[in-house]
């Protein structure tokens, strides 16, 4: 088999095996073997992952993408049934209708407005993202004066999570990253570092998160006006909060 596109798009080969003990699938960027640069192979059979004989091969992300345009498909076994699909560019994504709740989205149902990365199964995605709330949450609810946190605070971290766990397609339909500007919203409506509450994978200074304003990225557009040169919290001492105080009333006698 041998899969075309006529740009470097996300890519996706899906096996089904109907019968028999699995078989192997390989993908690489050239006809011949030995002159491949790129390979994928997987062994699909009954004990594969968490979805027993249907096994993917993906190309998610542009820098996953190994810039060919041609990809060549081969399925070794003995004795097997199996099937085999193929999908590229938006034909990967999905745009959820309404809220999505309909879809499978509670926890995130209205926070995905956006065409996503497609999954099997919304709710378990859903699930995902809550459990990264709650992770984040318990985090960010226990400083050294107080417990809990706002109502923006916490609605942040439930966007925030949400991102972290559908991933917006671009154009070629790659998934795109968390937009910076989300972490940046984290910081400031929490008036907390990632990294003062022992999240450091989440830093905002990462090279995991995306300039909402030169490339496409995963996140609310509003989040883009955060400016955290100007809109900031917290000074060069993450441990030290930064309190704005209102001018004393001068008392009469």
């Amino acid at each position: 088999y041998y899969s075309i596109s006529a740009e470097p798009q996300s890519m996706r080969w899906r096996v089904v095996v109907t019968e028999g003990e699995g078989v192997l699938v390989t993908v690489r960027n050239h006809r011949c073997p030995l002159q491949a640069s790129w390979v994928k192979e997987i062994w699909c059979d009954a004990d594969y992952f968490d979805r027993p004989w249907m096994c993917d091969i993906e190309i998610p992300t542009r820098a996953a993408h190994p810039g060919d345009n041609a990809f060549f498909v081969a399925v070794y076994g003995k004795n097997a049934t199996y099937s085999i699909a193929f999908w590229r560019g938006h034909e990967n994504c999905h745009d959820f209708t309404g809220s999505g709740r309909n879809e499978g989205l509670d926890f995130c149902a209205g926070i995905v407005p956006y065409t996503t990365w497609r999954y099997d199964n919304y709710n378990n995605v859903d699930s995902q993202a809550e459990c990264l709330f709650e992770e984040l949450y318990q985090h960010f609810r226990v400083q050294p004066c107080y417990t809990g946190v706002t109502p923006e605070c916490n609605a942040t971290l439930q966007q925030f999570a949400c991102y972290e766990s559908f991933h917006r397609c671009d154009a070629q339909g790659f998934f795109t990253g968390t937009c910076r500007q989300s972490c940046d919203a984290v910081v400031y409506e929490c008036a907390n570092w990632f990294e003062t509450v022992d999240l450091e994978h989440y830093n905002c200074t990462s090279s995991r998160y995306i300039d909402g304003n030169a490339h496409v990225c995963t996140g609310n557009p509003s989040f883009a006006n955060i400016d955290p040169a100007s809109q900031a919290f917290l000074g060069p001492d993450p441990d030290l909060l930064l309190f704005k105080s209102s001018p004393s009333n001068a008392s009469s006698a």
